[in-house]
């Protein structure tokens, strides 16, 4: 069975009183508008700005957007765009996407603007040449985009937390200083009890480093790695530097690379964040030379020791059951946290790619730095 091509034909019974707005391809003049309809609908707003634009629309690998908006009148009310990807797909690399910034303004939330975004791009996009389309809608979008849009269910993300500093996590909970020293004695001895992490020792002749660009190396790097997985964004030198090294607002990203000889075995990249008065770490995006868990383990460990360097008192990494790297996490004191895990949908204009191989998790290598672009 063949994916669902989604169409604007698709939507017609949901646009309901959307009807007299209309929907079109972006043009430059729209800038200031849509970057005011995200500062207003999208969450850290503040990065939000005509350098953010150029870096996600102007600056990404293949120097290209899938953009349309949503007005009515004067007035610019939703935004969709697909960001063209190299990925590798069966061995062979083609052309994916990514959506980002889906907004629509409150007020016209529910009217079907929406769906007729999504559809309208995956149009474009099966003209442009784009197989697949993949997202992380957050709980509202998800069942649109696989209910009434046709996208493909493919699992979800598992948000996996390491505590760090026990106390000062309980500091924000509890007031008397007695009780925080107490529990925080009992979560300890429980952590240690159930999750216990197991060392990692360094591989003889390997060196972690933290880095502050990718050069070449990393191009062989890819190189080796590419056929172990049937469907992943490319990580190259230019996707990777374009990714975590060229966003100008709010990056934060610490890259480590685990070498041995001058041979690159693995990278890892980690961010520090505020968040309601917390500082919390978060991996980003994982990658090894295949069976190299041994390598994983060691740049999992520098993480945690560079966040807790940083004040941080957690550390998080959203990744599927299916993801390599799964046990070497949990093996790191990782535990699975129940609420508000990432769920991914993807969408095909290619008959090759079947509703069984996109919809199979064990195909995929995905890590949220793919789809986070925060």
């Amino acid at each position: 069975m063949l994916v669902q091509k989604t169409t604007i034909s698709n939507v017609r019974n949901v646009q309901g009183k959307a009807d007299k707005l209309l929907v079109r391809e972006f043009c430059e003049e729209d800038r200031p508008a849509v970057l005011s309809l995200f500062r207003e609908t999208l969450v850290d707003s503040e990065q939000y700005t005509d350098d953010y634009w150029d870096w996600m629309y102007c600056q990404n690998p293949l120097k290209s957007a899938i953009i349309w908006v949503a007005v009515d009148g004067e007035k610019l009310v939703g935004h969709y765009a697909l960001i063209p990807l190299e990925m590798t797909v069966n061995g062979a690399v083609r052309t994916g996407a990514t959506a980002v910034n889906i907004a629509v303004h409150p007020d016209y939330q529910g009217k079907g603007i929406f769906p007729r975004l999504v559809a309208a791009a995956a149009e474009q996009a099966g003209r442009d040449g784009v197989v697949l389309s993949y997202v992380f809608p957050n709980e509202r979008a998800y069942p649109i985009f696989t209910r009434k849009l046709g996208w493909v269910k493919v699992g979800s993300l598992r948000t996996l937390v390491r505590p760090l500093d026990v106390a000062a996590i309980l500091r924000h909970r509890c007031r008397s200083r007695f009780q925080v020293k107490a529990l925080a004695w009992l979560v300890e001895l429980f952590l240690g009890l159930f999750f216990r992490p197991r060392q990692a020792p360094l591989p003889a002749g390997t060196e972690i480093t933290e880095v502050s660009s990718f050069d070449g190396r990393i191009d062989g790097f890819w190189e080796k790695v590419r056929g172990g997985f049937r469907v992943m964004p490319v990580r190259d030198r230019e996707y990777l530097t374009w990714r975590f090294v060229k966003k100008p607002v709010r990056s934060g990203y610490e890259i480590l690379l685990a070498e041995c000889r001058g041979e690159t075995l693995g990278y890892l990249v980690v961010k520090s964040k505020e968040l309601e008065g917390n500082t919390a770490g978060a991996i980003m995006d994982i990658l090894t030379l295949p069976g190299r868990e041994d390598v994983a383990r060691c740049l999992i460990s520098r993480a945690i020791q560079r966040c807790r360097e940083a004040g941080a008192e957690t550390l998080n990494c959203d990744i599927s059951r299916t993801n390599p790297y799964y046990g070497s996490f949990r093996k790191s004191g990782f535990m699975p946290f129940p609420e508000g895990v990432p769920r991914l949908a993807v969408q095909t204009n290619c008959a090759e790619l079947s509703l069984d191989f996109l919809g199979d998790p064990e195909n995929w290598f995905i890590t949220i730095g793919g789809g986070n672009w925060l």
